[in-house]
Parts: C-alpha cells; sequence; structure tokens
C-alpha cells in the first residue's frame, strides 16, 4: 500500500515574512538550492512556487545560529 506524505507548503511571499527578509531573497535561495521548491503552474500564466515551510524554518535556524542569535535558533 502507498503512503501519501502531506507536506505544508509556503508561498514565496508567505516564507519571506517567515525569514524576515525580501521576496528576492528567497528568490535566490531557491534558484541557488537553499530553498527546495515546486512549480505550480496556474491558467492565468503566472505560475507560482511553493515552498516546504520545514525548509523554510530550518534555513531560518541556520542564519540565526550563523549570526549568533542563540535564542531564536532553539525555537
Amino acid at each position: 500500500m502507498a503512503t501519501t506524505e502531506r507536506v505544508d507548503l509556503v508561498s514565496v511571499s508567505e516564507a519571506a515574512k517567515l525569514l524576515g527578509t525580501t521576496r528576492g531573497q528567497v528568490h535566490y535561495h531557491r534558484l541557488y538550492g537553499r530553498l527546495p521548491s515546486v512549480l505550480v503552474p496556474r491558467q492565468s500564466g503566472r505560475d507560482m512556487y511553493l515552498i516546504p515551510r520545514s525548509s523554510v524554518e530550518a534555513l531560518r535556524r541556520e542564519r540565526a545560529a550563523r549570526i549568533g542569535h542563540e535564542e531564536t535558533a532553539s525555537r
């Protein structure tokens, strides 16, 4: 029997808000492989990238630890 795993996905805008950065920075991390993403084609022609929330949180913790904010990194 096959199992289906549900993944909590967020938009680029939501990821930027969670990271406290810009949409451009999120796309940078996406393009350079730091944030995996899923391309969702839309009928409007404006495709949308969705990013796993767990990946956004992992990047947030990594960035916080790197700049020395242990309190934020331990969340």
